[in-house]
């Protein structure tokens, strides 16, 4: 019985010290300063707001997934008042930046992605003569005399396409993709990828006779490593026809 007793006032004890911890985050704790977790409150809300600033500037949101980055800001910004705890401010803010971040977005000129293939798939879908000559910065490719894998630098980071008519289409093609020519076009980015890094294009804006496109990019960890490891993407989109005749692209990393 006395065995019993000692038992639950264990789990009495734990219970307590659970409840106390589950509420830590919404009390003044004693081995914190609340003017240091005050400040690093207005760094982290100053820093959300910027992100936003950013990510509002460089894509085509409509207005309703502009209101929706709104909710999210104000949420996350109430939450982080509330906080007292350092862990659980970061929490929010990272929290707010993927949601943010997974908010689809829909380009200009009904821009739609045709296909996307990287580095081992490339030549399943491009014309292998094509990916040879568009080769770009801090890939890896096979020397040409001695067939060891080398890493290019030389080349671009990125190189850009466009196409006005299905014949020129087909000839970077292993096979043919119809395309309506008579009101669209074909846009093709070829870029360094890194492993490990998401991408995202966020924008196509007409600039004079020049596309202007935005990618953002961020590291991601997998199985508690980042590696960055380069690698060759190429990305078909369709667009409206519009009177541009190069292409630029601007990447900016975003988290």
């Amino acid at each position: 019985m006395k065995k019993f007793k000692i038992l639950i006032s264990i789990l009495l004890v734990l219970t307590l010290l659970l409840v106390l911890y589950g509420c830590a985050d919404n009390i003044a704790l004693d081995n914190v300063n609340k003017t240091e977790i005050s400040a690093y409150r207005e760094d982290v809300k100053h820093s959300l707001k910027y992100y936003v600033d950013i990510v509002k500037a460089e894509s085509d949101y409509t207005e309703e997934e502009l209101n929706n980055i709104d909710t999210i800001l104000l949420e996350a910004i109430k939450a982080i008042d509330k906080s007292n705890r350092y862990a659980n401010i970061d929490k929010y803010e990272r929290e707010a930046k993927d949601k943010i971040c997974n908010i689809e977005i829909k380009l200009n000129y009904n821009a739609q992605l045709c296909f996307s293939v990287h580095h081992l798939y490339v030549k399943d879908y491009i014309n292998s003569q094509f990916v040879e000559d568009n080769r770009t910065y801090g890939c890896t490719y096979p020397d040409p005399v001695t067939s060891e894998i080398v890493f290019d630098h030389v080349s671009p980071e990125y190189r850009a396409y466009i196409y006005n008519d299905q014949q020129a289409f087909n000839a970077i093609l292993t096979e043919s993709i119809p395309v309506d020519f008579e009101t669209k076009m074909v846009v093709v980015i070829i870029s360094t990828q890194k492993t490990n890094t998401k991408y995202c294009y966020r924008k196509m804006v007409q600039e004079g006779s020049c596309l202007k496109i935005n990618e953002s990019y961020y590291h991601v960890v997998i199985n508690n490593t980042l590696m960055l490891h380069p690698y060759q993407s190429i990305d078909v989109f369709t667009i409206d026809k519009i009177d541009v005749t190069s292409v630029e692209l601007n990447r900016f990393y975003l988290k």
